[in-house]
């Protein structure tokens, strides 16, 4: 099975794109995609405004790479520090982010899929993402890595 194709092998997993192609056609799913991505170079704006972030990449789809970069944080933890926030929000319930590398360093990956997803909640992202790293950094001793 291909790592990067739609599953036609397994006739009731392509049923809900037949069910969306069917009932709403090729243009809905367009603009459901489009909307996507112009909602992740949105989020690179509000990135780039913001001189406690920094944007590893121009979007180009629906995903962005970033990191979070505190004021006053030892540059040899900002690592370490973007594997905590994103473990911390997962368990949290919060936001649902993953951990990527860009240029061998360690950064933040959202992959915006909810075609309900609206500024405010890239900013309330971008909020909780500031709380946590304050709270992660007050804390004493080791924090949670990761796996």
């Amino acid at each position: 099975v291909g790592r990067r194709t739609v599953e036609c092998t397994k006739t009731l997993m392509v049923l809900p794109l037949f069910g969306v192609l069917a009932t709403q056609g090729t243009a809905a799913l367009g603009q459901a995609v489009t909307a996507m991505y112009d909602r992740a170079r949105e989020l690179a704006a509000l990135l780039r405004a913001e001189s406690v972030f920094e944007l590893c990449h121009e979007p180009d789809s629906n995903i962005v790479c970033f990191r979070h970069r505190p004021v006053g944080c030892d540059p040899q933890r900002v690592g370490a520090l973007q594997r905590e926030i994103v473990w911390r929000m997962r368990e949290e319930g919060s936001f649902y982010c993953v951990n990527a590398h860009v240029g061998g360093a360690p950064t933040m990956r959202v992959s915006l899929m909810n075609p309900a997803t609206e500024r405010s909640d890239l900013v309330v992202l971008l909020q909780t993402i500031r709380g946590v790293a304050r709270r992660l950094l007050a804390e004493p001793g080791p924090h949670r890595q990761g796996p």
